[in-house]
């Protein structure tokens, strides 16, 4: 009895250090493959709690665009602003400085890499959007924000939670829209949300029916 007691603390012990070793690379697998699944559920209960309108999976021709479509994981049309929100997991650590077009991202291998600025093509897509729905960016009536995995490592320079920009993790984003809804600005009207909304999806569904499903099938018989 003895001796099948101390294998099993033995058995326990060394899972026990497996997981403290491999804490980090385990930790970014679940964050890789449950993170939009994550972002997601922290917008359906928000939208839910507080009467506001949600969009997911967005895809549209904006203004400029001949057959470049644009796509927005969620849009989140609220009582003061109308949220234009980004995904971006990484894996380690991400620096460089917020203003420049590059950022580059290390591993917990020690490993980097150069990649674009997700705030910056973030706010592109915004501007883009405004342009083509012919709102006045000085209005601030609408926010670019990218929602980073709570593993990823980011340096508080890189941080950014401006009025019309945030880069913030998911763990945050729920507190910051609740903030920022408290901000003394004149609010959007439901019409003018309601009727934005159902333009935008009556817009991306027939681009998803004509132009992506297709793609993707093409894409899967490739």
């Amino acid at each position: 009895m003895l001796g099948w007691l101390l294998l099993f603390l033995a058995i326990v012990l060394l899972i026990g250090s497996l997981m403290v070793f491999f804490w980090d690379d385990i930790r970014s697998f679940s964050d890789k493959h449950f993170y939009k699944n994550k972002v997601y559920k922290v917008l359906k209960y928000y939208c839910d709690e507080e009467d506001q309108l949600l969009l997911n999976d967005v895809y549209l021709y904006l203004q400029g665009d001949s057959d470049e479509l644009t796509h927005f994981d969620h849009i989140v049309l609220a009582d003061k602003y109308v949220y234009v929100i980004s995904d971006f997991y990484a894996y380690g650590g991400i620096y460089g400085n917020i203003t420049d077009s590059s950022l580059f991202v290390r591993d917990y291998h020690d490993q980097s890499g150069k990649i674009d600025n997700p705030v910056l093509v973030n706010e592109a897509k915004v501007r883009k959007l405004e342009a083509s729905l012919e709102v006045d960016p000085r209005d601030h009536m609408f926010v670019s924000v990218v929602v980073y995995n709570n593993s990823l490592q980011v340096p508080a320079g890189i941080g950014k939670k401006e009025q019309s920009s945030w880069f913030l993790p998911v763990k945050d984003l729920e507190k910051t829209l609740k903030q920022a809804e408290k901000d003394d600005v004149s609010p959007i009207s439901h019409k003018k949300t309601e009727a934005l909304l159902a333009m935008l999806k009556k817009r991306s569904d027939l681009i998803k029916q004509e132009v992506v499903t297709p793609k993707k099938k093409k894409s899967k018989q490739e």
